[in-house]
Formats: C-alpha cells, structure tokens, sequence
C-alpha cells in the first residue's frame, strides 16, 4: 500500500501521514485503485492549499517488495551510519553559513534572505515558474522548495543550488501534483498573467 508521509519543520507535529485515495491504492505498482474520480477530487480536496503550503516535504513511500523485504543484506542503499554523516555534515555546513546570523539549519532562512542563500540561474529560474504554472504553487510553496533545495546541495556537499537541486525539491511535493487542476483563468488571476499563456 503506498502511504505518503508529509514533514513540517515549523509545524512542531512532526510527521503526519495519509493515504493517497479512499481505497487505498493509488499508486500501487500491483493494486489497482477503485476510486471513481469525484470520490478522487473529494478526498483530496480535504488537503487544503493553505495547509499543503506550510508542509515542507510530502513523499510517497511505496509499498516494500517481499523479495527486498527479505534480502539478507538489507539492498544497495545507503546504510544508516552513512546517512547520518552526510546530515551531521550538511549541518555544519549550515551553522557555518549562518555563522552570526538568526537562522541555525535551511528550514528558517526567512524569505527575504531566500535569494541570497539560494541564489538562482536561469535554468532554475525556468523550471521553478514551469513548476508553479503547471502545480499552482504559491509563494509560500515556492519558498519552501528553494528552502529544501539549499538542504539538498548541502547533503551532496555542494555550494551552489542548482535545478537538478530544485527538480528534486519540487518531487518532494507530490500532494500538490495531486490536487485536481485550477482553471486557466483561475491560474492567470493567481499568478498575475491572461488566461490561456
């Protein structure tokens, strides 16, 4: 069953989670989902935007195969002790960044500093306008993915933030990639353009 949790930094609640539809299903690999499409936008219509706004990270957590499930070696992937001193790293990286400065970890940069700590070229830029005309990602939104893209080039030791960076940040807001799709004019209206551009 594939479960999604969703993290908020600010929030203090820690981790939350939800299922994707009524059944349960959607996005299983062998199940197949049940919900008729209005039972569908109901549901996820329950998700507000103004609440999808405030969660940094929503990721889907797809259901374990039984044959990695009982691998003796646990798979390829990055063991625990590695993980851990990649964040221990990245965090220092981010005390030394803000070395003097208000915010201690990527998460409180305030938005007027956003641009400075994650300062963009024109691919990012194009994929991030790409990312809120196709989604209807608001500020608030567009903050955060920027905020998590920081996180992202100091986990894999990098100093800039790059669209690679910012492509992954926006994946990880895959509850907005779900919400049943505004109008064109109502798109226009929220992003300040003519309906139909």
């Amino acid at each position: 069953m594939l479960d999604l949790l969703v993290f908020s930094h600010e929030s203090g609640y820690g981790k939350k989670a939800t299922l994707p539809c009524p059944c349960g299903w959607r996005g299983h690999p062998t199940k197949e989902c049940v919900c008729a499409p209005p039972a569908l936008a109901r549901y996820l219509s329950r998700l507000s935007r103004p609440l999808l706004d405030r969660i940094d990270l929503q990721v889907e957590v797809a259901a374990l195969p039984f044959e990695r499930w009982a691998a003796e070696d646990g798979g390829p992937e990055e063991g625990s002790a590695a993980v851990r001193a990649r964040v221990e790293a990245a965090r220092e990286r981010q005390r030394r960044r803000f070395q003097g400065e208000a915010p201690a970890v990527n998460a409180d940069i305030a938005a007027r500093d956003l641009r400075r700590h994650c300062a963009l070229r024109g691919d990012g830029i194009k994929l991030l306008a790409q990312a809120a005309r196709r989604f209807g990602l608001s500020a608030r939104s567009l903050d955060r993915i920027l905020r998590v893209a920081r996180t992202i080039a100091d986990l894999e030791d990098r100093p800039d933030v790059s669209a690679g960076h910012l492509s992954e940040a926006v994946h990880y807001r895959c509850l907005e990639r779900w919400q049943p799709r505004e109008s064109r004019a109502a798109q226009a209206v929220r992003h300040g353009g003519e309906a139909g551009s």
